[in-house]
């Protein structure tokens, strides 16, 4: 087995574990809050989402084939799942109309990162999308 390999299944078993530990917190608390356990399973779904990514980067061999084509699917994944884990931390820390602009914020965000996809995929004809990867970097450190 190569290092890449061991790497991605150490960290798939990590976000699967912090995942759990997150979920069964639940378990722990005495007294319910909406807001806090909307916040618990926004963080729980995107650790599995995590985890998700790094199976498939396991089978499918992304990262492995070529490292433009890893990044590519890493931006894809990564930014709906560190949106939510953001959107759990400052749904505690904010009102519903603050939460809403940032909800509008991740998602146009990320919709542009899928236009900017979707244009690669059709220029290039693969998911080899050259100068578009800069973009959806780009637009993912926003």
């Amino acid at each position: 087995m190569d290092s890449l390999f061991l790497l991605q299944f150490a960290c798939f078993i990590f976000m699967l574990i912090n995942g759990l530990f997150v979920g069964l917190s639940h378990l722990h608390v005495r007294w319910e809050n909406k807001r806090y356990e909307r916040s618990r399973w926004m963080i729980v779904v995107a650790m599995i989402g995590l985890a998700i990514q790094y199976a498939v980067q396991m089978v499918f061999g992304f990262r492995a084939a070529d490292d433009s084509l890893g990044a590519v699917i890493n931006i894809l994944v990564y930014t709906p799942c560190f949106s939510l884990i953001s959107l759990g931390i400052y749904n505690i820390e904010t009102t519903r109309s603050n939460l809403r602009k940032m909800i509008l914020m991740c998602s146009g965000i990320y919709a542009a990162i899928i236009v900017v996809f979707c244009v690669g995929i059709s220029l290039h004809h693969s998911l080899y999308i050259r100068e578009g990867l800069y973009l959806m970097l780009t637009l993912c450190f926003a």
